[in-house]
């Protein structure tokens, strides 16, 4: 299967429509980013591929990512085109949006509002990441 893209591949049913893809959007501004972005935004010891979101990239763990989500885990270490490159184009997937998945995965903490859950749900349903919520 070398060439077929692991993204694709994963995508058996059909996924929600993130509500800041250009439906409604709520009126209120989203919070800063809790995490130092510029950890991801620059070489790091740490990061050792770029996921690139149209104009924008991040550097971040293959084998973080991997732990977290089988679909990356066949991407980066399974037999499709995005094994080995330094570089991988994540498609149809808002890089603010991103961040906030990685806020929740790397910190496991993470206020919850209106505007974290719907994209949360959506890109833990696309890369099949088991999340758990726990209510205060």
């Amino acid at each position: 299967m070398i060439g077929f893209s692991a993204l694709s591949f994963f995508r058996t049913r059909p996924r929600p429509l993130s509500l800041r893809g250009g439906g409604a959007r709520p009126s209120v501004p989203p919070p800063a980013p809790i995490i130092d972005l510029t950890k991801f935004c620059s070489p790091n010891e740490l990061g050792n591929v770029n996921l690139v979101f149209g104009d924008k990239k991040l550097r971040v763990s293959k084998e973080y990512l991997a732990v977290h989500s089988p679909v990356f885990a066949a991407m980066f270490y399974g037999d499709f085109a995005e094994k080995g490159k330094e570089e991988v184009e994540i498609k149809d997937v808002n890089y603010e949006e991103f961040i906030d998945l990685l806020q929740f995965i790397f910190l496991r903490s993470l206020v919850i509002s209106d505007r974290y859950v719907p994209c949360l749900l959506m890109l833990g349903d696309r890369f099949q990441m088991e999340v758990n919520v726990r209510m205060f």
